[in-house]
């Protein structure tokens, strides 16, 4: 099989780097299916403004997606800028997107997952900024994640007080 072309080339890079967080995601979806239908059954007062089950799952992937492209667009940024500190911020930051269900489904710790997502919001922050240096359109597209994840960590934390 010869080399693959240029353009060839650069959709299996995006194709890859929009994977990456969509599998962690689903894989721990798939692991806490069961842990979330369970916390889903649970008598849990919510706020009024709580998402449908549907719309999460839909914002993950759309936010994961995004995440894939502005990572494609700083790798491809790599002969020009040095990426290494910014791709290992945003590796930690997946790790700590991967480890907020686990926290707050399958070992039902709200507390410790509203911690863990004020230091995710963090890292999100950082590596926006780290990603709009190298490439601005790359830091741009977390704009909606941040978004999302502020909304999230509100809502959880609400919904921790109203339950405790």
């Amino acid at each position: 099989m010869g080399r693959l072309k240029p353009l060839s080339y650069r959709i299996v890079q995006i194709f890859i780097a929009i994977l990456i967080p969509n599998v962690g995601g689903l894989m721990m979806f798939l692991l806490l299916t069961d842990k979330i239908k369970e916390h889903d059954g649970k008598d849990r007062i919510e706020p009024f403004y709580a998402p449908p089950d549907w719309f999460v799952g839909v914002a993950w992937i759309t936010l994961y997606t995004l995440m894939g492209i502005s990572s494609w667009r700083l790798w491809m940024n790599k002969k020009s800028h040095d990426i290494k500190i910014p791709l290992l911020i945003y590796f930690i930051k997946l790790l700590l997107n991967w480890l907020w269900p686990l926290l707050a489904f399958g070992l039902d710790l709200l507390l410790g997952a509203i911690i863990e997502m004020i230091a995710l919001l963090i890292f999100v922050v950082v590596t926006g900024a780290l990603f709009y240096k190298v490439d601005k359109l790359s830091g741009i597209l977390f704009i909606p994640y941040f978004a999302y994840l502020t909304y999230a960590t509100i809502l959880c934390i609400h919904i921790y007080i109203l339950n405790n």
